[in-house]
């Protein structure tokens, strides 16, 4: 997000909370987590997780089929 999609730290913490409790949400119990991780399912929705980066796509007017890497000389070092 710093970097391809030049957000600020701030607007990058931001919406790292949001879609972090879109996608991980904030209702598992330990017991879920656990037994999420014996049986090698993933902790969070993979779907959601790409909604949700689509949607910020959109709000940067960035095409969701555009490469994500810069080339050749990207001009975020981070």
């Amino acid at each position: 997000m710093l970097g391809r999609l030049r957000m600020s730290i701030k607007d990058c913490l931001s919406q790292y909370q949001t879609v972090g409790k879109k996608v991980f949400g904030s209702n598992a119990s330990t017991v879920t987590k656990v037994t999420k991780g014996i049986f090698g399912s993933a902790y969070y929705d993979i779907e959601e997780l790409q909604r949700q980066i689509k949607v910020l796509l959109r709000e940067k007017e960035i095409d969701e089929t555009e490469a994500f890497l810069e080339a050749p000389d990207p001009s975020c070092k981070v």
